[in-house]
């Protein structure tokens, strides 16, 4: 069955925000009325409404932090554009983005399609809060200032990667993990965390691997030859397949990992 994109809640939809500044341009007035005149001679009515608008100007202030601290975090349209051109490599970056990303709402932007293709040569930034069902990653340069989000809603492929030693993948990825290509494992930092499924349709030596600590379904192996060094994870919900394992091998595997003796195939 194929997965639904995830929806999020355009700003036609959601609730408009609260004008911070109009509020506290008003409670200020309102403590500045109070405090005309001598202080002294306020009575304890006057300095209990005091002390109640201060905390409330305390407490608005300190939500119109935070509520900077996130805007700082989304992009602008200028900085989208700057990101195809520079990094993802397109001519006519304007006409791309137009026609793959919805930035009706920049701080929630959304891809057209389900997936999205990019050479990793340039690329260094993804746009935050971007939700991409299937993103391909191709080429087998990257460049180590590569940032990924902490959490990856969707799925990542690497079609081209045979050494990645130094890639960092973001920590969490909701769903699928495929590394077509990946033939050297060591250096690599693998998530914590994957939703469902790690593929590794192509390393035959575990050296190095460092495993996510949660699988959610599957982990397969379609040519692993050996299982020395191999540490497999502390869950994995679904089955563990070795294509091309002995019995002997998987029969070990089963003595060294009694929790998972009834997954490994």
């Amino acid at each position: 069955m194929q997965e639904e994109p995830p929806t999020i809640q355009s700003l036609e939809s959601a609730p408009s925000e609260p004008d911070h500044e109009k509020e506290l341009i008003n409670l200020q007035a309102q403590l500045e009325a109070i405090q005309v005149g001598d202080v002294n001679e306020l009575n304890n009515k006057d300095r209990a409404r005091i002390l109640d608008l201060l905390k409330q100007i305390e407490s608005l202030q300190e939500k119109m932090k935070v509520v900077k601290q996130e805007k700082e975090k989304y992009w602008d349209k200028e900085q989208f554009i700057e990101w195809a051109r520079d990094e993802v490599g397109v001519e006519n970056a304007e006409e791309w983005l137009d026609a793959t990303l919805d930035l009706s709402d920049c701080s929630h932007p959304r891809l057209k399609s389900e997936s999205l293709t990019l050479d990793l040569s340039k690329l260094k930034r993804f746009p935050p809060n971007l939700r991409i069902l299937y993103l391909r990653l191709n080429g087998q340069k990257f460049s180590q200032d590569l940032e990924f989000p902490e959490n990856f809603h969707g799925s990542i492929e690497t079609i081209d990667l045979t050494d990645a030693d130094g890639f960092n993948f973001p920590n969490r990825i909701e769903i699928n993990l495929v590394l077509q290509s990946l033939t050297l494992a060591e250096g690599v930092n693998f998530p914590d965390y994957i939703g469902k499924t790690l593929i590794f349709p192509n390393l035959t030596n575990p050296r190095g691997l460092k495993l996510p600590n949660y699988i959610g379904n599957h982990l397969i192996f379609n040519d692993l030859k050996t299982i020395k060094g191999l540490v497999l994870p502390d869950y994995v919900g679904g089955t563990i397949i070795f294509d091309c394992l002995s019995e002997k091998r998987k029969e070990k595997l089963k003595k060294m990992y009694p929790q998972h003796a009834d997954k490994i195939e």
